[in-house]
């Protein structure tokens, strides 16, 4: 009534008893117009407790009745400070509890709630209050003496009692009580027992009962004797006046109020329902408030009463429900990073990358590193690990990042990715274990793994495709890998063994080995490299054919051959029986076989071309391996057929290969003596003087016979010389013979060949170039011997008489072409060999121009130049490696700066000869001059008929080039341009011109000329010292000009020499002395400059001198 309080709520606890003061007190306030709620459930677990006080919160009732005992009123305050009921609240109770029972410590109560500390509880207690019978009268009344206890006060007794509880004990010394936590009832302990003596005196000694009439009562007894306490019983006691109302004792009641965790008695209320402050105390509450309300006020949206009980807004991470007035706190996920806001939609979810794992967050954290959050995963409420295989570097991420190719992660929530060990990687994007490294493509995975680097990947071989993920257990067997098998696989035109398949041979052609598994071939190839078809099988076409019925048996080899090599040798023999005229050798039949030699060199050279290391486009290929059937010798007679393929092993096919040349010899020498034995029984045929049955093979015809097929085939016969020696790489380190590529180099195969090779090179090269050397050595002496021309007819007719030699020439183009693949391995080096070889043969020929017929120049020429371009053009097919990109590079930079070095060595030699012999040119001149004059003095002393035949024993292009010659000197010698001639005319001036204007003239100029170049050999002849008569001449000066000369030496002819020395002889009759002093000023001034130098004279003298010589040994009369 004092705080005109409206509305209150019970919280009771044990049923059975606190539900009948519960009822009570609803029917007290109900009578008072006061609303009281029995809040359900009763008797509340603890997490029911807890949320009826959520209710009573949300329900802002201020006044809270508890009912119970004091571990179920802990209970009751921890659930209301959880539930956020501010300070200040009235903790209203009735009856007696212990005193301090709020600063116990509750083990209980701990263990549900860990914050419900005694201090805590103490402090949101404060201001409870609990009205309760005081045990004692007022004050005043303290000191009244009392009825059933004579010589004591109200006061006294409770002093005596408190000193024996608490000092003395009872007996004496036991049962000490700690404190004084029931004061009130000690009062009213002692009111009992008078209450019970009062009753017992009325009933034993008034009204006459016996003792065990009350000790055993009857109900009526019994009732009896309640009634002597409800209605007769009134007497002044320890607690005060003793009397009752019914079921009640009257009494004066306590306000107690617990303040700063101290329960203090600031009011009581009399008999009379009159409630009277305590001198010096007051009500106060935990929120320091003095007159509270039933209920707190509702704060402003957005805030909630706090516990000191001022309104507080709604923290950050919270939003203020209006429902139910409370702030809310934002769920997991969502943050609010503002106070007192209003609705639910005052948090915000969390961005992507950041997250709030508890409820009523003010903030989003970010992920951290190997953690994300986003709309789908975790949803801002927790961060989500990236799996294994993915990363997230950075913190605050929305997304995991996959493991990039080449890396893995085998852990959840990393922010990295490891890499792959070595050079492996990933055939896959998020790989999650280091087993998904893989080797990367173009590398492989060894077998057995090395225990030292068991990630290492090896360098795919030349020659392979190695995929990614290619390991050798894969191909072993030996691995577990449950997908597709990887493993190296051989590209086309290599071979590797099925048992050691990264060990890789290079076969001559892609077509021999398709690639693809290890140990695979081409059908019915075998051995390394599939270098050999299988028996009973040769190679054409590219493949392995079956040899045929015939083929398989030894008609076609070697009797074939047994019987048809006599005759083959017999018809070239008769068809190189021809005469050394020149009508037979410049005639249609050897122009044509001419044409045709051309040819077998151009098809012999391709066929060497085409062993080179060249990755050639089958639109060449396939002639080109039709044009090396010209150097495979024996080949298209199947000798690996012979016998039933008995003869196709590598020692009997190389031996018959080199010995085929031998063959063909043994054939030709075989006829020679077959023939000598026929022409004794054919002597009495007639068939011919000159037929080869009467007169036998010869022997000069036979050697020229085998000359000119081992001539013309000599690439070819070379070929097989060198055949053991050529020998081709393969990436393992080994090299096979490119004549049988199964076969590797220096093998013991190969090493029982040796001897063989060895000997075919002395025979076919050494010695047959040592013997053409020796040919062309006497070649010059013996040339006039008929038997001589005719032996050696093929190797010497071919040329001008000048050249003989240049067939040397030729075969050493042919031994340097061999050499190629002897040499060189990479075929860059082949082609820039072959290239080398044939440009300096071409030079040669350009400059030389040996062939008697001028379009066998022409011709060889074009071949050589035709196979030099497509050298260059090769070179774009040709396979390199490193050492031949070095040589290349230096040829490269040899060739740019040889034209310099060249010119300059060019300059310098004319600078040498300009200082040491300025007058070559005049000199060589001069001899050159007088050496044509006497050819053709000679040639002219032949006669017409002998020059005839002579002329036409020539081939016609000789007689042109002689005709063309002699014009041009016709045309010099008569400054007139004859009809042919192909050059100008550059001297004018005319001898006979000068000889009319000396004098008379009745011959021709031209006789008068011969006359006067006569008389000057004379002169020249009779000097005793041609350095006196040239001091007499030119004196000190070492030039004098034209007409001083011409009187000097005019002078010197008519004895007008110093000491008038005569002449030095007589000059025939019809000598014009000034006319030749003019011829020869003339002639020794050979520049036209007007100016004749003494070593003009001295030179011109000295020729002079020698040419005369030589033409007085002739029968010639000048005058004649």
């Amino acid at each position: 009534r004092k705080f005109n309080w409206t509305k209150m709520v019970i919280i009771s606890g044990t049923p059975s008893r606190w539900d009948g003061p519960a009822t009570s007190l609803e029917a007290f306030f109900k009578e008072d117009e006061i609303e009281a709620e029995w809040l359900v459930p009763r008797n509340p677990g603890w997490e029911d407790l807890k949320l009826l006080m959520e209710d009573v919160k949300r329900s802002f009732q201020r006044v809270v009745v508890v009912l119970g005992y004091e571990p179920f009123y802990r209970k009751v305050i921890c659930a209301g400070m959880l539930a956020g009921i501010p300070k200040g609240m009235v903790w209203l109770s009735v009856g007696w509890h212990k005193v301090g029972w709020w600063a116990e410590e509750d083990a209980e109560l701990l263990e549900l709630e860990p914050t419900c500390t005694p201090e805590l509880i103490t402090e949101y207690f404060n201001g409870g209050i609990g009205p309760s019978g005081s045990g004692m009268p007022t004050d005043a009344n303290m000191d009244n003496p009392l009825d059933c206890l004579p010589g004591y006060t109200s006061r006294s007794f409770r002093a005596l009692f408190e000193s024996h509880a608490m000092s003395l004990g009872y007996p004496l010394g036991e049962n000490l009580l700690p404190g004084s936590p029931y004061a009130e009832i000690v009062g009213y302990g002692a009111d009992g027992i008078c209450t019970f003596a009062y009753m017992f005196r009325e009933m034993l000694i008034t009204r006459g009962y016996s003792l065990s009439d009350v000790i055993h009562p009857t109900e009526a007894v019994y009732i009896e004797m309640r009634d002597i306490i409800k209605n007769e019983i009134d007497f002044w006691g320890v607690s005060g006046r003793v009397f009752w109302e019914g079921n009640n004792k009257p009494g004066v009641l306590s306000v107690n109020q617990v303040q700063d965790g101290e329960l203090r008695t600031v009011a009581s209320v009399d008999l009379d329902g009159v409630m009277t402050d305590v001198a010096g105390e007051s009500l106060i509450w935990g929120d320091g408030e003095t007159a509270p309300s039933s209920s707190f006020m509702p704060c402003p949206a957005g805030t909630l009463r706090s516990s000191d009980g001022s309104c507080s807004p709604c923290p950050t991470g919270t939003y203020y429900y209006e429902v139910l007035g409370e702030c809310i706190e934002c769920e997991v996920g969502q943050f609010n990073p503002y106070e007192g806001m209003v609705g639910e939609v005052s948090c915000i979810s969390c961005s992507d990358g950041t997250v709030a794992t508890e409820k009523g967050s003010s903030a989003c954290t970010a992920c951290e590193a190997g953690t994300i959050s986003n709309g789908k995963e975790g949803n801002g409420a927790f961060c989500v690990d990236c799996p294994i295989g993915y990363h997230q570097p950075l913190s605050g991420a929305a997304e995991c990042s996959r493991c990039a190719v080449g890396s893995y992660q085998s852990e959840a929530a990393q922010s990295y990715c490891a890499s792959c060990p070595g050079s492996r990687t990933t055939r896959f994007f998020a790989a999650t274990s280091v087993k998904d490294c893989v080797c990367t493509e173009g590398t492989y995975e060894s077998w057995p793994i090395p225990s030292s680097d068991p990630y290492e990947c090896l360098s795919c071989p030349e020659g392979m495709t190695c995929p990614e993920g290619g390991r050798l257990a894969d191909w072993f067997g030996y691995s577990n890998n449950t997908g597709d098998k990887a493993y190296p696989l051989l590209q086309e035109q290599y071979y590797s063994h099925a048992y050691d398949p990264v060990f890789v041979f290079k076969c001559l052609d892609e077509r021999d080995c398709p690639g693809g598994d290890p140990g695979s071939c081409a059908p019915k190839r075998e051995g390394i490299a599939c270098g050999r078809c299988e028996r009973k099988y040769y190679y054409f076409g590219g493949k392995c054919n079956a040899c045929s019925e015939v083929e398989l048996t030894t008609v076609l080899f070697p009797i074939l051959p047994a019987l048809g090599g006599p005759l083959f040798a017999l018809l070239v023999y008769t068809r190189l029986m021809e005469p050394l005229n020149i009508r037979f050798m410049d005639g249609p039949k050897n122009r044509a076989l001419a044409l045709c030699f051309f040819f077998l060199m151009h098809f012999q050279t391709l066929g060497l071309i085409n062993q080179f290391n060249l990755v050639l486009p089958n639109l060449v290929k396939i002639p080109w391996e039709g044009f090396a059937m010209v150097n495979s010798g024996i080949q298209f007679l199947r000798p690996e057929c012979a016998g039933g393929g008995s003869l196709s092993d590598f020692s009997s096919m190389f031996i018959m290969r080199t010995s085929m040349p031998l063959f063909l010899a043994a054939m030709f020498i075989g006829n020679y003596f077959i023939f000598k034995i026929l022409i004794i029984w054919t002597r009495h045929l007639k068939l011919g003087d000159d037929s080869v049955f009467t007169v036998g093979m010869r022997v000069d015809y036979t050697i020229n016979a085998f000359g000119t097929l081992m001539y013309t085939f000599s690439i070819a016969v070379l070929a097989i010389a060198f055949d053991l020696f050529k020998c081709f790489p393969h990436p393992n380190g080994l090299d096979s013979l490119r004549v049988s590529p199964d076969v590797m180099c220096y093998s013991d195969e190969w090493n029982a060949m040796i001897i063989v090779g060895v000997l075919a090179i002395m025979v076919y090269f050494v010695a047959t170039f040592a013997l053409f050397q020796w040919v062309c050595h006497v070649a010059p002496m013996k040339y006039g011997d008929p038997y001589f021309r005719r032996k050696w007819k093929f190797l010497l007719i071919k040329w001008k008489p000048n050249r003989w030699w240049f067939g040397q020439v030729f075969l050493l183009k042919g031994v340097f072409l061999n050499l190629t693949l002897v040499l060189f391995k990479s075929g860059a080096l082949q082609v820039l060999w072959t290239a080398f070889s044939l440009m300096c043969y071409i030079v040669f020929v350009m400059v030389l121009r040996p062939w008697r017929h001028q379009a066998a120049n022409l011709m060889d020429c074009v071949v050589n130049l035709s196979l030099l371009s497509i050298g260059l053009v090769t070179i774009y097919y040709a396979d390199r490696n490193e050492e031949a990109e070095n040589t290349l590079d230096k040829v490269l930079a040899t060739l740019t700066f040889l034209p310099i070095v060249i010119v300059g060595m060019g300059v310098l030699n004319l600078i040498w000869i300009w200082q040491k012999s300025p007058n070559t040119e005049v000199v060589e001149g001069l001899e050159k001059a007088l050496e044509i004059e006497e050819l053709l003095v000679r040639v002219s002393h032949q006669g017409v008929l002998s020059l005839f035949h002579s002329l036409m024993n020539t081939t016609s292009s000789e007689r042109n080039q002689i005709l063309c010659s002699l014009k041009l000197v016709l045309a010099e010698s008569t400054a007139v341009q004859v009809p042919g001639a192909r050059r100008l005319i550059q001297r004018t001036a005319k001898i006979a011109d000068e000889l009319e204007d000396a004098g008379k003239l009745e011959v021709s100029a031209a006789h008068h000329h011969t006359m006067l170049l006569l008389h000057f050999q004379r002169r020249a002849q009779s000097y005793a010292s041609i350095p006196e008569e040239s001091q007499f001449i030119f004196g000190e000066a070492a030039a004098l000009t034209y007409e001083n000369f011409e009187s000097r030496f005019l002078k010197a002819m008519q004895g007008g020499s110093k000491g008038g020395r005569p002449p030095s002889f007589s000059l025939t009759a019809g000598a014009d002395l000034p006319a030749l002093a003019r011829y020869a000023a003339k002639t020794m001034d050979p520049y036209g400059e007007g100016i004749v130098r003494k070593v003009h004279f001295e030179v011109f003298a000295q020729a002079m001198t020698r040419s005369f010589a030589s033409l007085a040994t002739m029968s010639f009369e000048v005058e004649a």
